[in-house]
């Protein structure tokens, strides 16, 4: 970043004796030293900082004015500066951008990092919310809330990211089939309710893609009910959506049998 320095120190010693006020000159391969000559002080010691902007390998070398030998430090190597890109890669459907405001529960997603060494260790605040692999990066969305992932590069850089707490979480029961009275029951033991209507749950497929695409969920089919309009309500039927495969059911579903 140009600004995080290494420090070089050279000792002029001269029959046994610290060096004043030698001429030494400095030497890079790569970066820039912030003195290319510099003089030695009362303990012989002379001094210089490299810095970088780019990222690479350096090498620095000293020689003393009056001395034909040239001393050389190890390598070093400057990375660029670890960041988390706003954007997350949701799994399912492999797309790029901003995280969904509503989720579906054991969603899962992918940060992109930059920079450091390309060694990544991940963790979350709140595994509760959002656990992490450690060593992949992929995040699963489990409960509403808040989580900061952190990201560790094996330069020592950190840097973070927070999850906000999404507007909803759709939880899916995928055991297996009830009615719909049964399957409002179960909304309503989490403090939920059931999908306002077929729409809300194609937003929710074409943000995060088939349910079965993440590995939570294996079933070919995961088909939810969705709210009673009042016509539905005299008639017994309500609509439909899978969360696997789409299929649409609209307003003709009989809603006493185990259908979804």
């Amino acid at each position: 970043n140009g600004k995080d320095a290494i420090k070089y120190t050279v000792k002029v010693m001269k029959n046994g004796q610290p060096a004043k006020s030698n001429d030494v000159t400095f030497l890079t391969t790569a970066g820039n030293l912030s003195k290319t000559k510099e003089l030695t002080d009362k303990d012989g010691y002379a001094t210089v900082n490299l810095t970088s902007n780019a990222a690479g390998k350096a090498v620095v070398s000293a020689k003393v004015s009056d001395v034909n030998s040239e001393v050389k430090a190890s390598e070093v190597e400057f990375f660029t500066e670890l960041s988390i890109n706003k954007n997350v890669e949701v799994l399912g459907t492999k797309a790029s951008g901003e995280l969904p405001d509503v989720w579906l529960q054991y969603g899962q997603i992918k940060l992109n990092v930059n920079g450091g060494n390309d060694k990544y260790s991940w963790s979350s605040s709140n595994p509760n919310i959002a656990s992490i692999d450690a060593s992949s990066g992929i995040i699963t969305l489990k409960e509403k809330g808040e989580a900061v992932i952190k990201v560790v590069s094996g330069d020592k850089q950190t840097a973070t990211y927070t999850i906000s707490t999404p507007k909803k979480i759709v939880s899916v029961n995928s055991g297996s089939r009830v009615n719909y009275n049964s399957a409002s029951s179960i909304c309503g033991k989490i403090n939920g309710s059931l999908p306002s209507s077929i729409a809300e749950l194609e937003t929710l497929y074409n943000k995060w893609g088939a349910a079965n695409n993440y590995q939570h969920y294996t079933q070919l089919s995961i088909t939810a009910w969705t709210l009673q309009t009042s016509d539905d309500v005299k008639k017994g039927v309500t609509s439909t959506y899978d969360l696997v495969r789409k299929n649409p059911q609209l307003n003709k579903v009989n809603i006493n049998d185990n259908n979804a």
